[in-house]
């Protein structure tokens, strides 16, 4: 369990990466073996996550790091990666 909010890597463009890898590498192998179904349950996976597990991971962080985990949550999304925001003070 981690210490401190970590928000550099890969973190910097998207809140879960590993779940992004995975439900990409899934789709990958789906599409590579022309299999519909692989893709279909490697699409339904992601949404069971993103319905049940991610809302319980994203309440321990609000809890754990507060303020500073919704500003991260506010500046970079869950699962479609883009380039961070940066405001010039």
């Amino acid at each position: 369990m981690a210490r401190q909010l970590v928000v550099t890597g890969p973190y910097r463009f998207v809140r879960n990466p590993m779940a992004v890898a995975g439900v990409s590498q899934a789709v990958a192998v789906g599409l590579m073996m022309n299999s519909w179904l692989v893709v279909a349950y490697a699409l339904c996976g992601s949404l069971v996550w993103n319905w049940i597990i991610r809302p319980l991971e994203e309440a321990d962080l609000a809890e754990r790091f507060g303020a500073a985990f919704e500003e991260y949550r506010a500046q970079v999304a869950c699962w479609i990666p883009r380039w961070p925001q940066h405001t010039d003070s």
